[in-house]
Order: structure tokens, then C-alpha cells, then sequence
């Protein structure tokens, strides 16, 4: 857990400082981020190290904040993950072999879709995060924090779209009409990855909710909400 915090503190409050500092020096610039993984660098070929840096539940969670990080500066008019590798064998692949002469995207692919979807077409985006949240130390070297619960809410002409993100062991209950009391929910579906240190390479596994009450928020997940 203290490596998950440390890195999770690196690619939200670290990433967040970056862009600051570049809106600060360039303001009213866009900022193309043509590259960028939360995994950092390739540590097989780079550092000589056997095994991917991060087990593909962190790979999710860190991925999915980082992604959400971006989408608070509107300045960030262009973010492009780096990268989607169908190569079985490469520790960075994005995908694994589904069994029927396909593939199949692992969490952090299915993740980034997800954000894809309600990112991009045209729409608006309001940060979520909970009431009263308090920062979670990130425990590394230099002082940096984040949230355990954050999110985004997209509004597009068809449709909008909660992605929720939860790096706790901690249960939440959300009641979607507290968001968007106006329109009918039409898909409640999350990927909950509570081992941490598992490294063994998986399709995502997507569960659904139902449509009922509250939404349960499950530790360390990522959740869509769609309403249309």
C-alpha cells in the first residue's frame, strides 16, 4: 500500500503541479500531452528489471487518475496514452488473448475507454470528489497527496457519464438522482480490483449494478454511470 500511495500521489498531485507550472509560464496556451503513461518508464529495457513496475490493479487506478488529473485543465486539449501494445509477450501490453482468436483488453485499456467515450464528441466536465475529503499523504520522497475517491461528470448532448474512481479499501453508496435527477440511468458498471499486488495479466472483468436506489462504490475500483 505505501508504494500504491506514493505513486498514486505522484501522478495526481505531481502531475497537477507540472501543469500549473506550464499554465503559469504559457497562459492561455493549449497543452498537447502527446505521450504519457502512469507507469513512467520502461523498466525492462531501461532499468534491467524483470517484472512490469506496477500490477495491472495499479495500472488501472493509476492510470484512470492520471486521465482524470488532465481533464481538469482545460488547457489539456490533447492527451494521448502511450501505449496500446497487442503484443502477447510484451510486459505493457494492453491486451490478452481472449481464447477465440481475438483479444481482449486488460483493466487499464477497458478504463481509458470508458474515459474516451465520454471525454471526446463535444460536452462539458465537472470534477467530483466527495464533501469534506481529506488528502491522503503520499508517503514518498517528495511531499504530494491525492483523494481517494475522484471522478468526473461528462455532459454531452446524448448522454452523460459519471467515471468514479475508489483507492481505498473503504466502501462508498452513491445515489445517482443527487447528480443528474432529470434523466433515466441506463448503465451502472465498475471494475473493483481489491489485490494489489497481483501480477498476473487478465481480461477486465466488468460487473454490473442495478438500477435501483443507491450505487455501491467497491474499494479500489473505477465505476461508470451513464444516464441518458
Amino acid at each position: 500500500m505505501p508504494r500504491l500511495k506514493a505513486m498514486m500521489a505522484q501522478v495526481d498531485d505531481g502531475v497537477e503541479r507540472v501543469l500549473q507550472g506550464i499554465e503559469r509560464r504559457l497562459p492561455g496556451k493549449e497543452i498537447w500531452i502527446t505521450e504519457w503513461n502512469s507507469r513512467g518508464a520502461n523498466a525492462v529495457t531501461q532499468r534491467g528489471a524483470d517484472v512490469e513496475p506496477a500490477s495491472p490493479a495499479m495500472e488501472m487506478l493509476l492510470a484512470t487518475r492520471m486521465a482524470l488529473v488532465h481533464l481538469r485543465h482545460s488547457s489539456v486539449t490533447a492527451s494521448l496514452f502511450f501505449m496500446y501494445d497487442f503484443r502477447l509477450r510484451n510486459p505493457f501490453s494492453m491486451f490478452v488473448a481472449d481464447g477465440k482468436e481475438g483479444y481482449a483488453p486488460v483493466p487499464t485499456a477497458a478504463a481509458l475507454r470508458w474515459l474516451n467515450e465520454a471525454a471526446n464528441g463535444g460536452g462539458s466536465f465537472q470534477r467530483v470528489v466527495a464533501k469534506d475529503a481529506k488528502p491522503i499523504a503520499g508517503e514518498g520522497v517528495v511531499p504530494q497527496s491525492y483523494l481517494a475517491v475522484e471522478g468526473g461528470l461528462f455532459r454531452s448532448k446524448d448522454h452523460t457519464t459519471l467515471i468514479l474512481e475508489n483507492v481505498s479499501a473503504d466502501v462508498f453508496s452513491l445515489d445517482p438522482a443527487t447528480l443528474v435527477p432529470d434523466k433515466r440511468l441506463s448503465t451502472t458498471e465498475f471494475m473493483s480490483m481489491p489485490d494489489l499486488v497481483k501480477t498476473d495479466k487478465l481480461a477486465a472483468r466488468i460487473e454490473h449494478q442495478g438500477f435501483a436506489g443507491s450505487i455501491t462504490i467497491n474499494p479500489f475500483s473505477v465505476s461508470r454511470v451513464v444516464w441518458e
